[in-house]
Order: C-alpha cells, then structure tokens, then sequence
C-alpha cells in the first residue's frame, strides 16, 4: 500500500510464504537434482527478506537431508553473477519467485535469447502449464520476427514431465537442436554466416526434422497445427 506522510509518499510491500509450499517447491528441486547430477542451488537473500531466507534455508536441508544431493546456498547478487561467469558450475536451482524471474532471464542470455527460453509451473498435484519462459513480446505480433524454439521446446517439456514420452520429448529437442547446427536462425539469434528465418520457416524447419527422426524410428505421426507468424 502507499500513504502519504510529511516527508511524502510512504510505499509497504509484503508478502509470506507458508512452510508447507516451501516443502513442496524445494522437494520438487531435490527430485529433479536425484535425477540429473545430484546438485541442488538454493538462492535467497538473508540482508534482504531474512525470515523467509533463513525458511528456505531449513526447509532445503530438511528435504535434501539422505538424498545424496549436495545443497549450495547462494545470494540473489552473487547468484546473478557467477551464473553468467561460471554457468556450468550450476545444474538445478531453486529460489523464491521474487529472485527466479530476475535469474530466468539472466539465464536466457546463456541461450543466447529470451526467445529461445522454456518454463513449466506445476501445482501440487503436478499438473502444470508450459509456455515460453519471457513475456508475450506483443511487438513482435505479425511480423514473423518472432522465436518460436522456446515454445516448441516447451512443448517437449511437456511431453517428457507430464506425458512420460520421454523418447519423443528427446527426438523433438534434437530436432531443435539440428536446425541450429544447420546454421538457420531467427533475428533475434542471427550469426555472422547463418541463414536468416521467420518465425513460420524457423517452425517449419523443426517439422522437417523431427519428420525425418520419426521417419527413422517409428510411424508416429507428425502432429501440425494451422500456419501463424
């Protein structure tokens, strides 16, 4: 809320979180970190929200505690930092939403765009919605300028976490994956000797790829929607 004062407008601010959403957000992070190389990052920032840090805290070494997944406490400051100068020093972070949005696009830039950047959000029962992991970039409507790697690698992330096709998921990221090697990108990505694509050829290159992988292991079908920038 704001007030006014004598010395002018006066701005609070708060928020909570309860112990048992902590549980369940930092569980989900030890499961994904068993599951890839057993390290978990937790930032938060004790100078600035100490009791819900110091909650975090507690809570992260409760769930790891016989895991086997190493725990690394970090500051939002020095997270943001050793993120972009020592990348491959983190695999599984886990942080409060205040901190994840600002380190979400920090790491996009490791992508080398937002564009290229996938998210989930998973209730307690574990259904989730996948989209891009930046905002709706309503500027870029109509113009063909748009990425749309990161909305088709979230939709991979949905086939791999909530449909289990863990093969699938695979093929349609490797696809992803050729298109850049074969040097096509989008504005937003271009490179000194890479072939500029729209938004719907960028699409369309992924389908023919992820057509031949199918082609090569199975008859699945591939599944295409209607053309849009």
């Amino acid at each position: 809320r704001t007030e006014q004062t004598d010395r002018g407008r006066r701005a609070h601010h708060s928020f909570c979180y309860d112990e048992g959403q902590v549980q369940r957000i930092i569980a989900l992070a030890v499961a994904a970190a068993g599951q890839r190389r057993n390290r978990l990052c937790v930032v938060h920032k004790p100078g600035g929200t100490p009791a819900i840090s110091e909650l975090w805290v507690d809570v992260a070494h409760q769930c790891a505690a016989d895991s086997g997944v190493q725990l690394r406490f970090l500051e939002v400051d020095t997270a943001a930092y050793l993120l972009l100068a020592q990348a491959a020093a983190f695999d599984v972070v886990v942080t409060p939403n205040m901190f994840g949005d600002v380190l979400g696009d920090v790491a996009a830039l490791l992508l080398g765009s937002r564009g290229m950047s996938y998210s989930f959000n998973v209730n307690e029962v574990g259904n989730a919605v996948y989209q891009t992991a930046h905002g709706a970039a309503y500027d870029l409507a109509g113009t063909g300028t748009a990425n749309p790697l990161g909305q088709i690698q979230s939709l991979a992330a949905l086939l791999r976490e909530s449909f289990g096709l863990f093969e699938l998921a695979d093929t349609l990221f490797a696809a992803c994956n050729t298109v850049l090697a074969k040097g096509l990108r989008t504005a937003d990505i271009l490179a000194p000797g890479a072939k500029l694509l729209t938004t719907l050829e960028m699409g369309e290159a992924v389908a023919v790829e992820l057509g031949v992988a199918l082609g090569s292991k199975s008859s699945t079908p591939v599944l295409r929607g209607g053309q849009s920038d």
